[in-house]
């Protein structure tokens, strides 16, 4: 299985590529993130894009980061979604953790 694992820069996060590794439950290849455009900061924790890069750069994967607008409606977050995700299957990604 190759992984795009839907990062949040948060702790669950962290913790969810821990027990990817660990247990062997595939290859973690790559961090998904939705990056609010305005702010440039993590759309669910508000954390500054340059911490997000280091957080990517310790775990050593590669950074896929989604720009969504404040306020984001749904459609345009399902749109934006749907292009990574389509991007991601078109680069040999199986799953999403």
């Amino acid at each position: 299985m190759k992984i795009l694992v839907s990062w949040s820069s948060g702790k669950d996060s962290a913790w969810m590529l821990h027990v990817i590794r660990s247990e062997g439950l595939g290859e973690a290849c790559a961090l998904l993130t939705t990056v609010n455009q305005a702010a440039n900061r993590v759309a669910m924790h508000a954390v500054r894009t340059e911490l997000l890069q280091a957080q990517a750069a310790a775990a050593g994967l590669p950074l896929m980061t989604v720009q969504i607008p404040h306020p984001c409606p749904n459609e345009v977050y399902e749109a934006q979604m749907s292009a990574a995700i389509a991007s991601a299957k078109a680069q040999g990604f199986t799953h999403v953790a």
